[in-house]
């Protein structure tokens, strides 16, 4: 019986970090746009995609994009990353 309720609480707290992620975390991933009708602009970044729950580099073209967009690996991780 303990160990049932163990188990019901430690899903409870996994469901509640989920929920209380970064917002950042919900937003679509960023992507490479259209070079045709990008700004003047070339920079690796890293963005997380929830879809596979990693985060991915990406060159961002300066325009566009939202704020799931980070300066490097780590930050993503650390900001998004489910473990």
């Amino acid at each position: 019986m303990k160990f049932f309720l163990l188990l019901v609480i430690c899903g409870a707290l996994q469901v509640n970090s989920y929920t209380t992620r970064n917002p950042i975390c919900k937003l679509p991933h960023s992507f490479n746009i259209d070079v045709y009708t990008s700004c003047l602009s070339s920079v690796r970044r890293w963005t997380y995609n929830s879809a596979i729950n990693k985060c991915i580099k990406f060159t961002y073209l300066g325009c566009e994009g939202n704020a799931n967009n980070f300066p490097d690996s780590l930050t993503c991780k650390r900001t998004c990353v489910r473990k």
